[in-house]
Order: C-alpha cells, then structure tokens, then sequence
C-alpha cells in the first residue's frame, strides 16, 4: 500500500531547525548526522550515507548547492553548506504492505523512523525475506547476499555496524543467511609439525619463509604467517583455523620494538586468552633485535602505558624494551632478515624454543 505525507524534517537536523538556522556548514551537518547513525562503521561509509540522505532531501527539506562548489578533497564529494527550506512539499513513500514475521520485533522502531534511505533499505531486506522464505538457503558472504537483497553488492557491508549486525545492531545478519568473509590467511606451512610463527611485516615473512622452508634441519616453525601489521586481529578466524589444521597449541610473536608493534603484539596475546591458544612474544627474535638491531628515533603517535604493553615478556626484558622506547628510539624487525636467518639463524630458534 502507498501513502502520501509530508516529509518530517530528519531527528538529526531538527536542533538546527529550532535554532532558527537556516544555512549549515557540513562539518556540522555530519556530526549531527552520526550522532543519531552510529552504524556508519568509518568516514567513507558515514559519508557516503550522509550524501544519500542529502540527495533523497534535496527541494524538499533542504537545497543543495550546485556540484561544482562541492569540497571533493575527500570521497565521496560532499557540498560545503546546506540551505534548510523553510516549506516542505509532501512527497509520496513507499512503505511495505507487511512485515515478515522476521522482522516484527523492529515494529515500534520501523515506526518511529524518518529516514527514508533506512526504510528504503529495510523495505528491500522485508520483500527478500518474504520472497525466500520457503527456500532453503545456505549460508553466503554478505556481498552475495547484499547482490539479492538491493541488486548492489555493496550496500549490506555499507549497511552493517561491527561485524554482524545492521542498524545499530538490531538485525543480525545471522537472519539473512549471511557473514562477513574474513580476511585470508597468508602463511607457508613448514616441512614438520611445530608451533606456528607470526611475523609483522612482509619482508620478514618472505625471508621467514624461505629459511623455515630450507632443506636442512633445524627450522623449528610449523608455519609461517604474515600478521599484515595492524590487521592481525582482522586475521584471527585463519589463525585459529591454521592453528587447528596443524594441531597447533603455540602461537610465536614478532614484530618491531615500537609502540605500535607492541600494541600488536598485546592485542594479539589478550585474543589468545579468549580462544585457549597460547600466544607469546618470540623472545629470542626480541633479544637478537635488542643486541644488534639498529635504534632509530620515531615520533611517538600513541599514549600508552608501556608497563600494560610489556607484560608478556620475561622480567629481565621488560625494563629494558621499556627503557627503549621511552627514549624515542626504535628497533625495525627487519634487523633480523635473511642474511641474520642463515648465518645464525638455527643458533637463535634451536629447538623451537623462545
């Protein structure tokens, strides 16, 4: 069924409309527009969600200026200002005749709702409901089942906040049938069992690599993985399923000797915890890299509490990786490369032990 009613101004620029202010700045407009949209999960995603709100109330509730005057610095473009129109036109929407029985318990929400990209979407995900419910469905990615669902692969990834829920958590996506894929693991597994090696960075996983996969023995790794810097806890699905295909029960760390590795490294030992599998900082790569890494200075982008970073360390190391950093100083994990690997490589990891 449809019907006709006035467009109310949305809960996200009625303060402004109280105020009496006519013209916003859209810095100011985007801040009011998350504040009521938390489920936009990061710039792009608020701001391409804030540009389709504007579009769908251009000459209604407000004006858009000309599109060459926008600011495209940024993507996507968004206007400089808007201009709040003072008469509103009534506009026909399309709501759904009836929801699924799926969807009954976002009843009272659905009602109170005057955004009409977030019913125009949940009206989408009601008629697939309704249209396949009597199907059996597996269980798919969410840009398959966002292809059904809007005809656009991308929306549902758009649409969710966090990891499985749409707006504002109140629709898992669980009920569609769907999940985020994870992020692949990249590792090379080794010639024999042993506990697994995750490195920070690239280069360090292409030389780990090569040296675990050599011919001779006394290469201790059962594999050797690539951390990809700050997605290690994107990777965690493939870690732990690594970890099970090898019969994996030790997890080694490395990274560089700075703020950000260590957070890695912390970040990564608290996850452990949580699924029963023993993370540890590879405290013999640690201690080659103190005695002969090189300490170059870095300008210091966290706040942090080295004491809470480390912890994981034994005690005659804490002071002194503490010491390093509150200097200024770093150590890049690239210190420990291929040439170290195979001139003294097997006299570092022997027997597989940190």
């Amino acid at each position: 069924m449809s019907s006709t009613r006035k467009v109310v101004t949305p809960v996200w620029l009625r303060s402004s409309r109280k105020s009496r202010k006519v013209r916003l700045d859209i810095d100011e407009v985007t801040c009011l527009f998350r504040q009521v949209h938390p489920e936009a999960a990061d710039e792009w995603d608020a701001r391409l969600r804030l540009l389709e709100a504007l579009k769908a109330m251009d000459g209604s509730v407000i004006k858009l200026p000309d599109t060459s005057t926008w600011d495209g610095k940024r993507t996507p473009a968004l206007p400089r200002t808007i201009r709040i129109l003072g008469n509103q036109k009534a506009v026909p929407i399309k709501r759904a005749r009836a929801w699924a029985p799926e969807l009954q318990d976002l009843q009272d929400w659905v009602g109170s709702l005057r955004n009409p990209i977030t019913l125009s979407a949940l009206e989408a995900i009601n008629e697939w409901i309704i249209r396949y419910r009597d199907q059996d469905l597996q269980l798919v990615p969410t840009p398959e089942r966002s292809l059904q669902i809007f005809g656009d692969e991308k929306r549902l990834d758009q649409l969710r906040a966090g990891d499985a829920a749409l707006f504002g958590g109140r629709l898992s996506l669980a009920r569609l049938g769907t999940y985020v894929t994870p992020l692949p693991l990249i590792y090379q597994r080794g010639e024999r069992p042993g506990p697994m090696r995750v490195v920070e960075n690239l280069a360090s996983y292409e030389s780990f690599r090569h040296w675990n996969a050599d011919a001779y023995s006394g290469h201790p790794f059962g594999a050797v993985v690539w951390g990809e810097g700050n997605k290690i806890l994107a990777l965690t699905a493939g870690l732990l399923e690594c970890a099970s295909r090898l019969h994996c029960d030790t997890v080694f760390y490395v990274g560089d000797l700075d703020p950000e590795g260590l957070v890695f490294l912390t970040d990564l030992c608290e996850w452990g915890r949580s699924v029963n599998l023993l993370v540890r900082p590879h405290t013999a790569a640690y201690r080659f890299l103190l005695d002969h890494g090189h300490r170059a200075p870095f300008v210091r982008t966290r706040d942090v509490r080295f004491a809470d970073l480390v912890g994981h360390f034994p005690k005659e190391m804490r002071e002194e990786i503490s010491t390093l950093v509150r200097s200024g100083h770093r150590i890049a994990q690239e210190a420990l490369g291929t040439e170290a690997l195979y001139r003294t490589g097997n006299e570092i990891f022997q027997r597989g032990t940190p």
